[in-house]
């Protein structure tokens, strides 16, 4: 389609998308590291993670029937790979403290990482093909339900993570980090939708900005809630004795 947009643009999309691409794809790779450095998955909502790996293989869907730059349609997937380590490591390691992993752990691990990643290759084929078909065929009102729909799966995914940190009064687990990466990847995917020909991708636009809004919710409560339990801890240590 063309449009009178500069011919700088198409590169520019292809450029800050994939600046964004390393930052909103790769975000999940701290926390990853945060889990197997504690070998605990203690403080990090499950639930939130397969929403979260639901939710990129819908989008993924959406970036494919919609054609966005191919940096936009690799964030996705990469998105869920990651959220799919970080649920294995959770299979893995528990999440209590110092609990020990075993062989049994292991075998379940990799027998659901399998399982998923079959299952959803299937799903996302058949979506894409049927949803594309209907489009053929003039019915185009599918297109949006895989944006509509990965956008409200990414909302609710953070419910759970906020319900945990309401149950502890603590941001336990989460790494900085990796809501940074998450923040940064977000503007930058949101800043690249500009340089796209006419109209604006507004629900594209809105998955991305509500993951930066979300997670900085995040950082505030991390850096209230442990300057509250530091001012606690003090409080609470016993006067030296003259």
């Amino acid at each position: 389609m063309s449009c009178d947009l500069p011919p700088s643009f198409p590169v520019l999309e292809t450029v800050v998308g994939l600046v964004g691409t390393v930052f909103w794809s790769f975000q999940l790779v701290p926390q990853a590291l945060e889990t197997y450095r504690n070998k605990t998955a203690q403080g990090v909502s499950q639930g939130m993670l397969t929403l979260w790996y639901m939710s990129g293989l819908v989008y993924f869907v959406f970036a494919i029937l919609i054609g966005l730059a191919w940096p936009l349609k690799t964030q996705p997937v990469l998105f869920s790979v990651f959220s799919l380590v970080c649920i294995l490591q959770a299979l893995y390691y528990g999440r209590t403290d110092a609990l020990p992993a075993d062989k049994r752990r292991a075998r379940l691990s990799a027998l659901v990482g399998v399982a998923a990643v079959l299952a959803s290759a299937a799903v996302v084929t058949l979506a894409t093909y049927f949803i594309d078909a209907a489009r053929r065929s003039g019915v185009t009102w599918p297109v949006n339900v895989p944006g509509y729909t990965s956008t409200a799966l990414i909302f609710i995914g953070f419910v759970p993570q906020y319900w945990e940190i309401y149950q502890t009064r603590r941001v336990i687990g989460l790494s900085i980090t990796f809501l940074a990466f998450d923040i940064l990847g977000g503007v930058l995917s949101t800043i690249s939708l500009c340089f796209r020909c006419p109209p604006f991708e507004a629900l594209a636009a809105s998955t991305y900005l509500m993951v930066v809004v979300c997670d900085l919710l995040l950082v505030i409560l991390y850096y209230v809630l442990e300057r509250f339990w530091k001012s606690t801890a003090v409080s609470n240590d016993p006067m030296p004795s003259g």
